[in-house]
């Protein structure tokens, strides 16, 4: 292919070159190229080196090389694409107006973003959390059964398999001393026993057909041996499909709502204060026929 042929002759030694100044970087770039190269042309655009010359990688010649093909390539299809578009813009289309509009957007969420930043409580009290929960919980109802669990995976004849099992089975489990017990040796596990897990994920854990939704009961222990690995699941909670979704379960959410809502309230009160003080200060004038 002559481009393929051309970069090889044209582009390589510039490539050397330009690793040459990355690795002796005492060596100074020139301010202007007066021999910029050009890779690639459509109609009147043209596709300079120095455009791409960061995106190229400094390692290998043959990398080099294709990477620079396919930025040319896209840099192609791209310029094409755009002219083709630029013929066909509708007659009512205000490209200025969206630019302006679209620049007014960009200067007004930075804006905001710097006001949320430095005046938005992002502190919420369990009071609050508990308020909300009571009073839009009808609004969280499961569509599957969750539980919190304690569940390890772990080779049948580990050396502290005993200790463990009696670790998991009790009412107050000490996960630091299980981790000590395991010498990193877990299979697989789930040991924050806060969390909440869909049933069927906790189930996906086990051995095929071992367990159903149904045997997951309250502070029940379930102990699988298959092949060589030993399944303990203890059950510390579970709240079935159609209930109400517990507030720790949803509580993310709950924040995520809550901090968007005084974002919302945040950004009308700094607006309603400046429209106030402006209009104090008759710099607004309304004209009414």
């Amino acid at each position: 292919m002559f481009l393929t042929r051309w970069l090889r002759n044209n582009y390589l030694p510039i490539v050397s070159c330009l690793l040459a100044v990355h690795f002796i970087s005492c060596v100074d770039k020139p301010a202007t190229d007066t021999k910029d190269q050009i890779l690639a042309s459509v109609f009147n655009k043209k596709l300079l080196f120095s455009e791409v010359e960061d995106l190229i990688p400094a390692v290998n010649p043959d990398d080099s090389l294709v990477t620079i093909n396919n930025l040319i390539n896209r840099w192609i299809k791209k310029t094409l694409m755009m002219r083709e578009a630029e013929k066909n813009i509708p007659k009512d289309l205000d490209i200025e107006q969206l630019v302006n509009d679209y620049r007014e957007s960009l200067i007004l969420n930075n804006y905001e973003q710097l006001l949320v930043e430095k005046n938005l409580d992002t502190l919420i009290s369990e009071e609050e959390f508990q308020l909300y929960y009571e009073s839009n919980k009808s609004q969280y109802i499961l569509k599957y059964t969750i539980i919190q669990c304690l569940f390890i995976n772990i080779p049948k004849d580990h050396p502290n398999v005993s200790s463990i099992r009696q670790i998991v089975k009790s009412n107050d489990p000490n996960i630091e001393e299980l981790l000590s017990l395991s010498n990193g040796s877990f299979i697989n596990s789930l040991i924050e026993p806060e969390r909440w897990h869909k049933a069927l994920d906790v189930i996906d854990l086990l051995p095929s057909n071992s367990v159903r939704i149904g045997d997951l009961t309250k502070n029940k222990l379930i102990d699988v041996t298959n092949g060589d690995d030993l399944y303990l699941l203890k059950i510390l909670a579970k709240v079935p499909a159609t209930n109400n979704a517990p507030l720790s379960y949803i509580k993310d959410q709950i924040t995520r709502l809550i901090l968007h809502q005084r974002r919302i309230n945040l950004l009308e009160s700094i607006n309603e204060l400046l429209y106030e003080r402006e209009l104090k200060n008759n710099n607004i004038k309304i004209y009414s026929e």
